[in-house]
């Protein structure tokens, strides 16, 4: 084996790896996007409860326990370092609505580069087939 197909060789395992970890990003970020999507709908029917209202709450893995509203047109929200802040469902949905926005352009930009690296691929394979 030569020198430039050992080359060529390891610079398409590199791009085969960079692929991998792509597709798994981008399946990562459209759970995320759903979950998001989700938590965005549950927030807009919060804000037709009224005080007294009785509502299912998620603990999580599909259970659920029974509530009721105390505060109506409020949500308490993670805002990360475990700090949570009780926020309005207009403020909530808004931020919700931010998060979502800014990953669905993370990954529009990461399925663009996805994209290009599988060109990329497809060229190093094209022309590992014209030497061989």
């Amino acid at each position: 084996m030569s020198d430039d197909t050992a080359l060529q060789q390891q610079e398409m395992q590199e791009v085969q790896q960079t692929l991998l970890h792509m597709q798994q990003q981008l399946q990562l970020l459209a759970h995320q996007l759903q979950e998001l999507e989700q938590v965005k709908e549950a927030i807009v029917s919060m804000k037709h409860t009224k005080e007294g209202d009785e509502i299912l709450v998620s603990l999580g893995g599909g259970v659920y326990t029974k509530a009721k509203v105390q505060v109506p047109g409020t949500v308490i929200m993670n805002v990360g370092a475990h700090v949570v802040v009780e926020k309005s469902t207009k403020d909530a949905e808004a931020l919700v609505h931010a998060q979502i926005a800014e990953l669905e352009n993370i990954q529009k930009d990461m399925g663009q580069e996805f994209a290009h690296m599988s060109q990329q691929m497809q060229m190093l394979q094209l022309t590992q087939g014209k030497e061989e």
